[in-house]
């Protein structure tokens, strides 16, 4: 199992809503900016995990409704099998956890057959 934290765009920006002043990041306008802001959001919450980088279109966070941020546990074939309300207030760890080992603890998927001729 692999977690990854997915950046997307940022959620209160200097240079729009933003509820304190205690983190000041301005909006990147390029994925260069991006990427910068997101590698220092991942040095000081010194992830012990990879972290990927959603493009300025800001695909991922859109298809998958993530912002402001979500918890995501996808399935070995690629499908969502569990996620989490909106955050920071649908962020309940021991229901991740839960599905998490749900999902281990199901039975394997079974694999695909080959047509017959």
């Amino acid at each position: 199992m692999q977690f990854y934290l997915v950046y997307i765009r940022e959620a209160h920006p200097s240079d729009g809503w933003h509820p304190d002043k205690t983190i000041v990041v301005k909006d990147p306008t390029t994925d260069t900016e991006r990427a910068e802001v997101a590698g220092t959001c991942v040095a000081n919450l010194n992830l012990p995990f990879p972290a990927v980088l959603d493009k300025m279109d800001n695909k991922v966070g859109l298809d998958y409704d993530a912002w402001p941020d979500r918890f995501f546990l996808i399935d070995p074939a690629g499908v969502i099998a569990w996620h989490s309300a909106p955050g920071p207030a649908g962020f309940k760890p021991d229901l991740l956890r839960q599905a998490i080992f749900d999902l281990l603890a199901a039975p394997a998927p079974a694999e695909p057959t080959p047509p017959t001729r």
